[in-house]
């Protein structure tokens, strides 16, 4: 089954806030492993149309976008 986008996108976030004592045991990631996922969160909030403008912005102005 093809979850819908709103899905993925509300797991991404369960995800990167859910506590570490709620989360299964897993051994400990390493550096490289959190490096890719840092990596990959600030890709896909580059890629939102929103956080595009924001960056536009900061660029041409030398300051951030208040809203």
């Amino acid at each position: 089954m093809i979850r819908g986008q709103a899905q993925v996108e509300s797991d991404r976030l369960n995800f990167s806030i859910t506590p570490a004592a709620l989360a299964p045991r897993t051994p400990p990631a390493s550096e490289e492993e959190l490096l890719a996922g840092e990596l990959d969160a600030a890709v896909d909030l580059l890629a939102r149309p929103a956080n595009q403008d924001r960056v536009g912005h900061l660029l041409t102005t030398n300051r951030p976008l208040a809203n």
